[in-house]
């Protein structure tokens, strides 16, 4: 009901600079000791020359640590993730990789619907990377499933960096 309610609330949003790469690191840094996490092999491949964002850190970081225990989840507890920050055109890339299964080509648009989900009966609502792409697209990025080159699934990011401080243009 949550992820429900998430989706079609227009709560207030809390603009500020966010530096991504810190952002990156605090997520994973509060994930790191759940035991979910810990036969995870994580690396991270952050650019420092990425600028900050005018976003809302709580609503990204959220995105973040969905598809991190989504990939966790892919590789039952126990694979590589690997998470990647690069300036990409007029903003930022934030790629998820990991060497799970993957996610079909027939599956890749329908994964972000609200109430998909590749996960077993019981396992998920199908609601967390809908809620992803909507917040996302709030900060007028875009999110897209890939393969990875890890032989699993990759998730890429795209948020637009606005170097004058500019509330970036709301979906």
């Amino acid at each position: 009901t949550g992820g429900l309610l998430g989706l079609s609330r227009t709560g207030a949003r809390q603009w500020e600079p966010v530096n991504l790469q810190q952002l990156i690191e605090a997520t994973w840094a509060s994930l790191q000791p759940q035991k979910l996490f810990r036969q995870i092999t994580f690396d991270m491949q952050l650019a420092t020359e990425v600028p900050s964002l005018i976003g809302d850190s709580d609503r990204l970081r959220q995105v973040l640590v969905n598809l991190l225990l989504n990939a966790v989840q892919a590789l039952e507890e126990q694979g590589t993730i690997h998470v990647e920050l690069r300036t990409a055109g007029k903003g930022a890339e934030i790629i998820v990789d990991d060497d799970g299964p993957g996610i079909s080509f027939e599956q890749r648009d329908s994964i972000f619907d609200p109430f998909f989900s590749t996960k077993e009966k019981g396992k998920g609502t199908g609601l967390g990377l809908a809620i992803c792409r909507k917040l996302i697209e709030e900060h007028g990025g875009s999110i897209e499933a890939l393969d990875s080159p890890l032989g699993g699934a990759r998730i890429r990011i795209y948020l637009p960096c606005d170097k004058e401080g500019k509330t970036p243009p709301l979906c």
